[in-house]
């Protein structure tokens, strides 16, 4: 009968769709599975506890695991690791100072926090969504060589984005999904740094890529805020409640005084921008090449 073909359509689409959730769930149970047996054989390994316990033991983050996880002998052979949802919240961080090969980090979905990883003397690029980051805590001697974090799905505080700016390597950060509705004014600003002479330094100063996508943003302060960053070539803020780009104006006329000095790529989709005039202040922007409006109402 007339439809009879999108019925049966439908049918066989909720069965794939139940299927994938049966595998889904199997999939977790065993990964939950392997999780407690890693535990246990690192615990044994380590003398914490007899091998006819069959108890679950804390999940700490140790040379051990990380050995354990990544089936090599040596500290020194490791150069990545990847311990999403591993259900971590503890870490020994003097024995991870035994990783000084070790560059990059995955450690999404567990309860670990940035300073957590200081002790990795060579860490690069750092992943740590879905950590439950509120605060970040660090200092200028710490993580010198970190280029890339990822903070998104976490429920960072203002604050905690200005304390990010003592990372001197930093050029890439997400913060995506923070539900930030505000940020620190002027994140370029000097911030005290007592291990030098003069005091004061420029935060951010090599950040190149950041993205704000899905958080709550508006109005003219997520622009002032960000402005005076002095290598800033790509921002993000798709998915937030911005209507208008703010005119921001400088003391001086020359490029390096103006705002957004050196950004080429500004990204703004899923915003509510609704008419032309509220983009005129993009064009003291000296360097900006690309601009992308998708799903505002100006753009339809």
């Amino acid at each position: 009968r007339a439809g009879g073909w999108k019925t049966a359509l439908l049918a066989e689409r909720t069965k794939r769709v139940n299927r994938l959730e049966q595998q889904l769930a199997q999939s977790k149970r065993e990964q939950r599975q392997a999780r407690r047996q890693l535990a246990k054989q690192v615990a044994l390994r380590q003398g914490l506890m007899p091998g006819a316990l069959v108890r679950d033991v804390p999940s700490l983050l140790n040379d051990a695991f990380v050995l354990e996880i990544c089936k090599i002998e040596e500290p020194s052979d490791v150069s990545s690791l990847k311990i999403e949802d591993q259900e971590l919240d503890q870490v020994d961080a003097d024995s991870l100072s035994a990783f000084i090969n070790l560059v990059h980090v995955a450690a999404g979905s567990n309860r670990l926090q940035p300073v957590d990883f200081v002790s990795l003397p060579r860490l690069q690029t750092l992943e740590l969504p879905l950590n439950f980051v509120k605060e970040v805590n660090l200092t200028f001697q710490q993580l010198g060589h970190l280029t890339q974090l990822d903070l998104s799905h976490n429920a960072l505080v203002p604050d905690a984005i200005r304390n990010l700016g003592v990372l001197r390597a930093l050029r890439s950060l997400d913060l995506s999904h923070n539900e930030l509705s505000q940020l620190p004014l002027d994140l370029a600003a000097s911030i005290l740094n007592e291990s030098t002479a003069n005091g004061d330094l420029t935060a951010f100063p090599c950040l190149e890529n950041l993205v704000l996508d899905d958080n709550r943003l508006t109005g003219r302060r997520p622009f002032q805020a960000l402005a005076g960053l002095p290598s800033l070539t790509y921002l993000s803020l798709n998915r937030n409640r911005l209507n208008a780009v703010p005119a921001l104006v400088s003391e001086h006329g020359d490029e390096s005084t103006k705002p957004f000095a050196v950004l080429e790529v500004l990204s703004i989709t899923h915003n509510s921008l609704q008419r032309a005039e509220g983009l005129l202040p993009l064009a003291e922007w000296p360097r900006l090449e690309v601009l992308h409006l998708a799903d505002n109402p100006i753009a339809y």
